[in-house]
């Protein structure tokens, strides 16, 4: 087969010309042709044309460009390259497998470690709010707000403090195992390398917990054989302070890890300055956290690791006897595996516990006078894991889990009237969950990804009770209430057509 001339011009999305831009054919059974673009991005090539050849296009702050050159008799082109940070390896696994941005059909913005450096926010939730259709529940800072206003809001799905997004954390859910609520203090701002959110629906990929999206924290880790520290603090008005540090080390297949955190503000004082009484008082908070980690390497790629994280939170909310405090312990531990046959193994399992105290009060409309109304004690523990499987074959990317939780979970509150306790009442009951997903990624061709999903959620809630005990008179009721078991089936179907593409252009 004779040699056949090539020619084009190569432009940015807004169709101006890219000059230098490296021009190649590639035919598997013969030797490369290559040019570059001049200063009017026109380019010019003689190769032989074969069923495998294509053409490809490398230019500096652009993504890659690879197309087959079929052999129909069109030779002038005009190819349109989009920029690197859009279309770039930016490698996410929000919609639990790992694949690149541009490849996604969701909408997905990234945060990266620079990006989240150059906020001046002091917690994660605050850095989230420059994406657009993120905000909390009360939309206030977790910084002052009520723990239990925490729930993630995500293209205006929300409802209550029971968030509507997941937000997990190197696998791990930071969502309240029993009130549903988040808490971005979990985990340190330094720990994290980067920060993915999918807004809109994910309950195919996490359930009931992602009905408006979902938020994926991605850890620092280091590579082998190397060590890294990271130290950030700041200071401001209403004597806020907050320190953070991560350092990491890994030699001869161990890695050890360790990140820690302590924040404290005075606050400011929530109610208007014209409504203010003397019951009026600073919303402050503060709190430590701390994430341990060793691991073992194995392979080219295996590891196995174990993690505690302590959290410890506490709240004044406006009055002098409104406030909360969070006692939180977890430990967890799992493994991945990566072979070139059977794929990519991981498992993970967790253990927590956890005590929320918090106390309420009634307020005299003139805000002069405060009485207390209930003290209430939440403990709760949970355990739970999840199995994920996914392998690469040339096109496609299939990916199953299973996952299971169990929660068990108390309100025990005390009763107030005029000062006085009245009552107690406990409240409570058991949750055991369990999921099936399963994904295929298809790679169609080079502009077009499609996406096919579903996931199962069976979940059963037991030994449900009630009981109120009047303390002037001793009497008790107690209410059983009848187990419940319930399922869902969320299918997803999606598709990505992505718009740099190679089209016949005017002669030149």
């Amino acid at each position: 087969m004779s040699a056949q001339t090539l020619t084009g011009v190569v432009v940015d999305a807004k169709g101006a010309a890219i000059s230098g831009a490296a021009v190649s054919l590639v035919n598997p059974k013969s030797a490369d042709v290559g040019t570059v673009t001049n200063a009017e991005g026109n380019f010019s090539l003689s190769g032989r044309i074969t069923p495998l050849s294509r053409l490809t296009v490398a230019a500096r702050g652009f993504a890659p460009f690879a197309r087959k050159v079929a052999n129909d008799g069109v030779r002038d082109f005009t190819i349109v390259l989009q920029p690197s940070q859009v279309t770039a390896d930016v490698t996410v696994s929000v919609t639990r497998t790992e694949t690149r941005l541009n490849e996604t059909p969701a909408s997905i913005v990234v945060l990266s470690r620079s990006e989240l450096n150059s906020t001046a926010a002091q917690t994660v939730d605050d850095s989230l709010r420059q994406i657009a259709g993120f905000t909390l529940f009360r939309r206030s800072s977790s910084k002052t707000a009520n723990p239990t206003t925490h729930g993630a809001n995500l293209r205006g799905v929300s409802g209550s403090g029971a968030s509507r997004a997941a937000v997990v954390f190197d696998g791990l859910s930071l969502n309240d195992a029993f009130g549903g609520w988040t808490y971005w203090s979990r985990v340190p701002q330094v720990a994290v390398e980067q920060v993915e959110v999918l807004r809109g629906g994910a309950s195919s990929f996490y359930g009931t917990a992602g009905l408006g999206g979902a938020v994926n924290l991605s850890p620092i880790r280091a590579e082998d054989e190397a060590s890294i520290i990271r130290f950030q603090a700041s200071g401001g008005t209403q004597t806020t302070f907050d320190g953070g540090i991560f350092a990491a080390y890994s030699a001869k297949g161990w890695g050890f890890d360790l990140a820690a955190e302590t924040f404290r503000t005075d606050g400011y004082t929530p109610s208007a300055e014209e409504e203010r009484g003397l019951v009026d008082t600073k919303a402050n908070s503060k709190h430590n956290n701390a994430i341990a980690g060793i691991e073992w390497r194995f392979g080219s790629s295996g590891r196995i690791f174990a993690r505690g994280n302590i959290f410890s939170e506490d709240r004044e909310n406006g009055t002098s006897l409104t406030n909360n405090a969070t006692y939180f312990r977890q430990a967890a531990a799992g493994g991945d595996v990566v072979g070139n046959t059977l794929g990519l193994f991981e498992a993970r399992a967790f253990l927590q516990s956890q005590v929320y105290d918090q106390t309420f009060s009634a307020v005299s409309s003139d805000r002069n006078s405060e009485t207390l109304s209930r003290i209430q004690r939440v403990p709760s523990q949970a355990t739970g894991g999840h199995l994920f499987w996914t392998r690469f074959f040339r096109d496609h990317t299939p990916v199953a889990s299973f996952e299971f939780r169990a929660v068990r979970g108390f309100s025990d509150e005390t009763g107030f009237v005029a000062g006085t306790a009245t009552s107690v009442s406990g409240s409570g009951g058991h949750e055991r969950t369990a999921a099936f997903f399963a994904q295929d990624v298809w790679r169609a061709n080079e502009s077009l990804t499609i996406s096919v999903g579903a996931r199962y959620d069976r979940w059963r809630n037991y030994d449900a009770h009630s009981t109120t005990r009047v303390l002037a008179t001793n009497a008790a009721t107690t209410t059983l209430f009848p187990d419940r078991t319930d399922n869902a089936f969320s299918p997803r179907v999606a598709a990505n057509l992505r718009s740099w593409r190679i089209r016949p252009g005017p002669a030149l």
